[in-house]
């Protein structure tokens, strides 16, 4: 669960230097689910 958390803040910190006013866009959300699956 920790390492899925540091993927989830990883991918976070890079949309919000590209998206300040979004939190994530769809393709992220989507991408960060099928890492989390992945892992766990």
């Amino acid at each position: 669960m920790t390492h899925a958390n540091k993927i989830i803040r990883l991918l976070s910190g890079i949309t919000r230097l590209r998206h300040p006013q979004h939190g994530y866009t769809l393709l992220e959300g989507v991408v960060t689910m099928t890492v989390i699956g992945i892992i766990t």
